[in-house]
């Protein structure tokens, strides 16, 4: 790949673990994002979670530093939506976890229901019950499509990981023997509406993230270049030479790619 080649390529940046753990940035993501920003450069936000708007993402993002555009933030909610709107626009519907999941469904037109749904959505929420996770359980039994946000087993934090969605998947899996659609990375499901956002803008698409098993396995899947940073779920140790997910490049964090993207315009 060209130089010219190198500054064509589209980052798909990963959120929690990524650019921000918790409330706070990751080292060296507002100095990346604001050199981006600099040199005209387009990128997204590609996150799996359903508890926040990407207007409030946007916000989110901007009191840390890092100035992104709401259109270039793209959740498992907006991937979401277009498989329901494609699939399934008139059917009931039961949401299980993440109000505003549930709030964004119902104002895009969705009909939520709680009892005889057609599908069943799984997402997480801290409060989640173990009555949702039972009705859901019942309504896939009794021929509910099942369609989980995201099949993340943990969020990272500052100071320990946080239980997520995929525990809520598996103990749907074990007790029906049927696996959730999986909607969001590693799923190429993220690549039809990343592809829509950037109207066949670039096709040197480089995927950013934390997590082996999402952002570099939805990177694998979908033929794109991606790189590893070890500030999130993903550690050193975690990293087996003979994985079939092996990224393109590893980060301690961001300053690898910084110094990398410096270089581009550096003649090195």
């Amino acid at each position: 790949m060209n130089k010219k080649n190198k500054k064509d390529i589209t980052y798909l940046f990963d959120l929690d673990g990524t650019l921000t753990l918790e409330d706070d940035a990751t080292p060296y993501a507002p100095e990346l994002i604001g050199f981006l920003n600099d040199h005209r450069r387009e990128f997204y936000i590609i996150t799996n979670g359903c508890a926040l708007s990407s207007q409030n993402i946007c916000e989110k993002l901007k009191n840390l530093n890092m100035e992104v555009k709401t259109e270039n933030i793209i959740t498992a909610a907006d991937v979401l939506t277009d498989i329901l709107n494609e699939c399934y626009k008139n059917d009931g519907i039961f949401v299980a976890g993440a109000e505003w999941l549930k709030s964004h469904l119902l104002k895009s037109g969705f009909r939520l229901v709680s009892q005889d749904p057609k599908v069943v959505v799984v997402s997480y929420d801290k409060n989640t019950r173990f009555a949702e996770i039972e009705d859901c359980i019942r309504f896939i039994h009794d021929g509910a499509v099942c369609l989980s946000t995201n099949d993340d087993f943990f969020i990272p934090g500052m100071r320990h990981s946080y239980p997520h969605t995929g525990f809520i998947n598996a103990v749907i899996e074990d007790s029906l023997k049927r696996k959730p659609g999986i909607v969001g990375k590693p799923s190429p499901h993220f690549l039809v509406k990343i592809l829509k956002r950037s109207a066949g803008r670039s096709q040197h698409f480089c995927v950013v993230g934390d997590n082996m098993a999402t952002d570099i396995a939805f990177a694998k899947n979908c033929g794109m270049m991606s790189y590893l940073v070890l500030t999130g779920i993903t550690g050193r140790d975690d990293i087996a030479e003979d994985d079939v997910n092996l990224p393109d490049r590893i980060f301690d964090n961001l300053k690898g790619l910084l110094e990398l993207e410096k270089s581009h315009y550096n003649g090195e």
